[in-house]
């Protein structure tokens, strides 16, 4: 349900939560549904307009987490495919829209239904700023290592990457793409400056990176021995 009284969209809208996932807008994820509460809400979805507000669960050892237990930034997304094997989980196809909050919960049983909001990033400085050209080439320079440090990294992914300028892309596609902890994945959703987005994610390359060295420099002594 639309709210046209406010600035920002409405929805009441059902809601799943993800267990060591994080969605972002124009993302595509593929995932097992599982619990039943979750199913339920994705039954309503695709009785109406096959819209879901997914958000990650703070604790992912929670088999049954509450609303409390929940982010309360997420994405609504659009289901695109449901597959039914011969099994208790659901595969779920799904594509990120748009960046939302939770105003409200309604309802936790039988399923999560929610009013959220769109939540929109912050206009930030032109795309060819200094700034922005500056904080993109050290993020995709980390990356370049990274890569070079992990080559598992599909070739796909990394022609994106190097290939965009568009500061909001590049900070939501590297940070969906790499195997990175579900904190730091849902503080670059939740953080609404792109530039400050690039920061975290270079932080984290750079972190990542380190750590990737050292466990070289251990595998080359141990080989070496």
């Amino acid at each position: 349900m639309e709210n046209q009284e406010t600035q920002r969209k409405q929805y009441e809208i059902p809601m799943i939560a993800l267990r060591g996932l994080v969605l972002y807008p124009r993302m595509v994820l593929h995932f097992d549904i599982g619990r039943e509460k979750s199913i339920l809400a994705l039954n309503e979805a695709m009785e109406g307009r096959q819209l879901v507000f997914l958000t990650a669960q703070k604790d992912v050892r929670e088999d049954n987490p509450g609303a409390d237990g929940l982010y309360s930034v997420g994405v609504v997304a659009q289901v695109k495919q449901i597959l039914r094997p011969q099994s208790e989980h659901i595969k779920v196809l799904v594509e990120g829209k748009f960046r939302a909050r939770t105003l409200k919960v309604y309802e936790e049983e039988p399923y999560f239904r929610a009013l959220v909001e769109e939540f929109p990033m912050k206009v930030s400085r032109p795309r060819n700023s200094l700034m922005t050209r500056a904080l993109m080439r050290t993020v995709q320079d980390l990356f370049d290592e990274y890569v070079s440090l992990s080559p598992r990294m599909p070739r796909e992914i990394v022609s994106n990457a190097m290939s965009t300028e568009d500061p909001v892309y590049l900070g939501e596609f590297l940070a969906g793409n790499m195997p990175i902890d579900v904190e730091q994945k849902q503080l670059i959703l939740e953080e609404s400056s792109p530039l400050k987005r690039l920061e975290l994610l270079a932080g984290i390359l750079e972190e990542e990176n380190d750590i990737l060295s050292v466990e070289r420099d251990i595998y080359d002594r141990v080989r070496e021995q």
